[in-house]
């Protein structure tokens, strides 16, 4: 029909039950006329004999048995308010973890965070998972890295050190510290050392103080894990990913602690908040890449105690022994030959090479660290690999 655009839905309903009273025409017909099936019809003329208004009514549910009850929206937007940057999934998992019942999925609590203003498009996007190759059991790997340093309101600037478990996310380190030496680095990974004990092998980039063993020969750092029986591999240089897990860890620092704080006065502010941090991401936040638990769930300490005091190595009687000056120089046959000032001071081995006639192999206890030419009295592949049991796929030095 034409409908009048001055009446309103009431009107234009009790027109039609006016006209079906009069019976004048059919019911059929006049549904043909009004665009209305004959069961819209009797369902109006029930609501007029029942005194019932005749316009739309709200299609809300009179009751709704699942919704989540108000002290857990309170605890929901709690948790959100003290962690920001959490989304509903891992607000769920961690409600859940708490023992309270009835929490909610994950898709619910991102519509009830949704309802209150508090997604935003940054939140959003960085909630993907990326998936990633991981270790099968804790301390295999530890990746390393530092995050880019910052000013404090002190004047200082701030380098922090983190070190998370390939395998398990767990955060070994996290240690705010003034510069990036390796006499700045040390005591925190003594510390971990204590605490969690040895890795098999370290994960780290081609900076300060890791450095790259091509170009600047064996550094403090790698001969002091080399005397700890830990391997240093370095990542590929300006390949990140290498290190996805210590750069996934370094933008959650930077996101829930940092820039949530906002600018801090000193080192031992930042300290305190990053260790507050540290134990809130191992104990508390859920990890989807370890299934939605947290990393404390599967990490455990490793058996390699760490040593307080390293001993003197005995290579065998087949090894030439040269000891390393302070310019980091071995001396063969009067020509000196540049293996890295890390290694000063420490006694290296000098091994026929088998499968590299007119070389040795240099070795640094139970690591080979590089193939010395005789003929030409250079250093080829300076980089440790163990001498059984490397983990990587193929060792160039070896024989």
């Amino acid at each position: 029909m034409s409908w009048n655009a001055e009446k309103s839905l009431e009107e234009v309903r009790s027109e039609f039950l006016d006209r079906w009273a009069e019976g004048n025409a059919s019911v059929r017909a006049l549904c043909r006329e009004y665009g209305i099936s004959p069961k819209t019809a009797c369902k109006w003329r029930k609501r007029k004999a029942s005194g019932d208004s005749l316009g739309d009514r709200s299609r809300r549910p009179r009751s709704s048995p699942n919704a989540t009850s108000a002290p857990l929206v309170s605890e929901i937007l709690a948790l959100r308010d003290a962690h920001p940057t959490l989304g509903g999934r891992k607000i769920s998992l961690m409600l859940r973890r708490r023992g309270l019942g009835d929490v909610p999925a994950g898709s619910t609590v991102t519509d009830i965070l949704r309802r209150h203003g508090l997604l935003n498009e940054r939140s959003v996007a960085e909630a993907t998972h990326l998936r990633r190759f991981s270790k099968a059991t804790p301390n295999e790997m530890w990746q390393v890295d530092f995050k880019g340093h910052f000013k404090l309101s002190s004047g200082e600037r701030c380098h922090p050190l983190n070190a998370v478990d390939d395998c398990s996310r767990y955060a070994v380190i996290s240690a705010p510290l003034l510069n990036e030496t390796f006499e700045a680095v040390r005591p925190p990974f003594v510390h971990a050392f204590r605490e969690y004990g040895l890795p098999e092998t370290i994960l780290c980039d081609n900076g300060n103080p890791w450095g790259v063993p091509q170009r600047n020969g064996i550094t403090a750092f790698e001969a002091w894990a080399m005397e700890l029986g830990v391997l240093v591999i370095h990542g590929r240089p300006l390949h990140p990913q290498t290190q996805g897990k210590e750069e996934s860890f370094n933008k959650s620092w930077k996101r829930e602690c940092l820039e949530r704080l906002g600018p801090l006065p000193d080192l031992l502010d930042v300290i305190t908040e990053t260790e507050l941090f540290r134990s809130f991401y191992n104990d508390e936040r859920p990890h989807f890449g370890i299934g939605g638990k947290v990393p404390s769930d599967l990490y455990s300490r490793s058996p390699r105690k760490y040593p307080e005091a390293i001993k003197e190595w005995e290579y065998s009687e087949s090894v030439f022994v040269r000891r390393v000056s302070e310019n980091g120089n071995i001396s063969w046959h009067d020509t000196p030959v540049f293996v890295g000032t890390g290694l000063k001071g420490k006694r290296i081995g000098l091994a026929e090479a088998t499968s590299h006639p007119g070389c040795v192999n240099l070795i640094f206890r139970d690591f080979r660290i590089g193939r010395l030419n005789l003929a030409t009295r250079t250093v080829e592949s300076l980089r440790a690999y163990r001498l059984e049991g490397d983990p990587r796929a193929k060792d160039p030095q070896a024989g």
